[in-house]
């Protein structure tokens, strides 16, 4: 049995619950059943997602509620677990954010005013935990349209980047190093990579406020962003100042609140809107004209605010305007495996959801972000040894690295040829054709620099220097 933590938000209210899951056969919310909610299907479990005989139900759930942030947020608009699964970020409209434990208890209040700044209550728009230990957290500020990093052992913000308007939305990738941030006008995207402190610009193809945005877990440079006109779009991050490889613009009717990649694809997106629908889309099947490719789609009754995907890959939370958090099987259901309410008549502005394998002890680790299976295959060398990163921490590193590339900005991972993939190259994936240069490495250290420097300039020097005469025999 696994145990999922999730998290989701109000305003003004947070709760928390553990939820038991267990791979029997499904059962379903009866709460939700007798008409509180109706869900209706609209396709089919197909695409990669299976539908084998054995599905998930929900086996125990324990709740628990979060003492108010009275003083530090009047109005909250963001959450986020650590990868620990044992403590949660708050933050919104105010001069603090608030960290919680696993039940709800506090622990400490984060500042958002640095010391050179004077006091006042600002606007929080994500937050999102970064590491294998959660050592830092990246924050949207929308006040001062900057996206920072807080150092929990340093206790003191650094400075990513600065957009020229409000942020609207947030995404971390730990295995890329990379963050990404959208604004709310003017449809600015914007890229930065932790590893060497550069900045990339996407070009987004409407000028809507951007809702939501996504980084692909797997070897693939995709970014995927929501808008407020419903408009789903996928880039390349490899492309700095590109237009979008893909645009969906029959998904939905209406704006996106949630997006996210699903952890068993990085061409699988799962997707939430105000028309009332749950969409799991597979970017490389989808026909706009035909309006086909869509795994799995849900309908419900009340529009949808936001979106939370386990790590399981199978588990999917939605939040209602109505104030309802609802836990979907992907594999088959149209019905709710799960729901309760956070506060009745109040939109579930945020969520987020923790998993933890149990086996008798009381710790909690959640499972890393998986890849697709086709992507976590080994390299085919000798002993065996898998291409990627095993864990989301910047110097955890298992095995063999990808190819890096450095384009326009950007550290890259390139996907090698392996071994018994003889799978043509899906056509999202080209550019005209043409694959993105990848010409360019990344800057060498400068020691090797000035090492090589030295062997040229000794070779120079002894090749110009005159040849010593013979020694004359006596």
């Amino acid at each position: 049995m696994a145990t999922h933590s999730l998290v989701a938000a109000t305003s003004d209210t947070i709760r928390i619950w553990d939820l038991g899951v267990s791979s029997t056969k499904q059962k379903t919310s009866s709460a939700y059943q007798r008409g509180h909610r109706s869900s209706q299907s609209s396709g089919s479990s197909s695409n990669g997602l299976g539908s084998g005989a054995e599905h998930a139900h929900i086996a125990t759930d324990v709740v628990h509620t979060a003492d108010k942030p009275a003083g530090a947020i009047d109005s909250i608009t963001a959450v986020s677990w650590a990868s620990d699964g044992n403590t949660f970020v708050v933050g919104g409209r105010g001069t603090s954010m608030r960290q919680y434990g696993r039940t709800g208890e506090t622990l400490q209040d984060i500042k958002l005013n640095r010391q050179t700044e004077r006091g006042g209550s600002m606007s929080i728009a994500a937050v999102k935990h970064y590491g294998s230990a959660s050592e830092s957290l990246f924050v949207g500020n929308s006040t001062v349209r900057q996206v920072r990093r807080w150092d929990f052992v340093r206790k003191e913000y650094t400075t990513c980047q600065t957009h020229e308007s409000d942020i609207s939305c947030l995404a971390v990738c730990a295995k890329k190093r990379i963050v990404a941030s959208a604004t709310a006008q003017g449809g600015e995207i914007a890229l930065f990579n932790l590893q060497y402190n550069t900045r990339s610009d996407l070009r987004s193809a409407t000028h809507k406020a951007l809702t939501c945005i996504d980084i692909a877990p797997g070897l693939r440079s995709h970014v995927s962003v929501g808008s407020e006109d419903g408009l789903l779009q996928l880039f390349d991050a490899t492309r700095s100042g590109g237009a979008p490889l893909r645009s969906f613009s029959h998904l939905h009717s209406a704006p996106l609140r949630g997006l996210e990649f699903h952890a068993l694809s990085s061409s699988t997106l799962v997707t939430v809107g105000l028309d009332k629908r749950v969409v799991v889309t597979d970017a490389n099947a989808y026909s706009a004209s035909s309006n086909t490719g869509s795994a799995l789609e849900i309908r419900t009754q009340a529009p949808l605010t936001c979106l939370a995907c386990a790590q399981d890959p199978y588990t999917i939370g939605v939040g209602t305007i109505d104030g309802d958090v609802l836990v979907y099987d992907a594999r088959m259901t149209p019905t709710p495996l799960w729901s309760a309410t956070v506060r009745p008549n109040h939109a579930v502005v945020a969520m987020d959801i923790a998993m933890a394998r149990t086996d008798g002890s009381a710790s909690s680790q959640p499972l890393a972000r998986s890849t697709s299976q086709r992507e976590s295959r080994s390299s085919g060398r000798p002993g065996g040894r898998s291409i990627g990163y095993s864990s989301s921490d910047d110097g955890a590193i298992a095995g063999v690295q990808p190819d890096r590339r450095r384009v326009r900005g950007l550290a890259t991972s390139i996907d090698r040829p392996r071994p018994h993939d003889d799978k043509p190259t899906s056509e999202s994936l080209l550019v005209s054709g043409k694959r993105a240069d990848t010409s360019r490495r990344p800057p060498q250290h400068p020691s090797i620099s000035r090492f090589r420097a030295a062997i040229t300039e000794h070779r120079r020097h002894s090749a110009a220097a005159p040849l010593p005469k013979p020694v004359e025999p006596p």
